[in-house]
């Protein structure tokens, strides 16, 4: 009875382990965009399109960095901000900062993901008075 419990409490601990790696290759994989030809990222309510560019990619240990460029007809006083979330765990991080580099070009900085898994970066972009259009980007933190 000892050897039928001690087997079964390790199939339960290891069933419900979730590894905290991913290999480059699967995290290249997953964090690619859908369309990388011409518009890598459709802004369809702005008819424009976003190119992301990771500066420092995205991991659990360090503070990732990353561009966005607009292309498209952007009205002159669009704004961006910027949340982190975790889907699979019901949680954010801390806030980002977004710094406007050109009327078509930010920087996004001081991005930690707290922890590996699947997260998102929910990107808005607006106006003094609403939303104009909204991007996720989803992505695998190692």
């Amino acid at each position: 009875m000892k050897y039928l419990l001690l087997i079964l409490g390790s199939l339960f601990s290891f069933a419900c382990a979730r590894p905290d790696y991913i290999s480059q290759a699967e995290w290249d994989q997953h964090n690619k965009p859908a369309n990388t030809d011409t518009c890598q990222w459709k802004l369809a309510n702005l008819d424009a399109c976003a190119h992301i560019q990771w500066l420092r990619p995205p991991t659990s240990s360090e503070p990732a960095e990353l561009t966005i460029e607009l292309a498209g007809n952007i009205p002159e006083d669009t704004t961006l901000s910027a949340l982190l979330w975790m889907p699979s765990m019901g949680h954010g991080s801390a806030p980002v900062q977004v710094e406007r580099l050109s009327a078509s070009q930010y920087r996004i900085t001081k991005i930690y993901f707290i922890m590996p898994g699947d997260w998102e970066v929910r990107i808005s972009f607006k106006n003094s008075s609403q939303v104009l259009d909204q991007l996720t980007i989803p992505l695998m933190v190692p």
